[in-house]
């Protein structure tokens, strides 16, 4: 017959047994001594990193730029700020306003637009499309290893 101890180990107690033979098993129990539900083990927990622009002058509130990119991206893509605002699960309202906002922000425009015709970016939301592929690319491979370290 084997022996029997207990320790606190950080909110619920392991109790221990010896086994015949030498094997030791450790049995997780509360504090007020019931036994500890089994819990199937967790997936490893994912980190993933992504840069991350603000826009702004002076004190102004800054503009959350990552979405804005995300959704002149998928203009380009589509061709149709509808149908880019459906793929990013915004409003063509929430759309529209964020692309007024980086507007006045930039004093141009990003989108030329024509009714019925779709919508395609300016030289300028071509060069922020770019420019957030190419941050990407370069920088992915370091936020991939800061994460592994997590």
């Amino acid at each position: 017959m084997g022996m029997i101890t207990a320790e606190s180990d950080g909110g619920f107690m392991l109790r221990r047994t010896v086994a015949p033979g030498g094997r030791l098993n450790m049995f997780p129990f509360a504090h007020n001594g019931r036994a500890m539900p089994h819990r199937p083990p967790l997936d490893p927990l994912r980190v993933s990193l992504r840069p991350h622009w603000r826009l702004g002058r002076g004190g102004d509130d800054a503009l959350d730029a990552t979405a804005l990119l995300d959704l002149l991206a998928t203009v380009q893509g589509t061709g149709s700020i509808a149908q880019a605002g459906r793929e990013l699960g915004l409003s063509y309202r929430h759309a529209w306003g964020l692309l007024r906002q980086a507007e006045a922000l930039f004093g141009q425009p990003l989108l030329l637009r024509g009714r019925g015709r779709g919508s395609a970016l300016t030289a300028l939301g071509e060069k922020l499309v770019w420019a957030d592929a190419r941050i990407g690319a370069r920088l992915q491979p370091l936020l991939e290893s800061l994460a592994s370290e997590l």
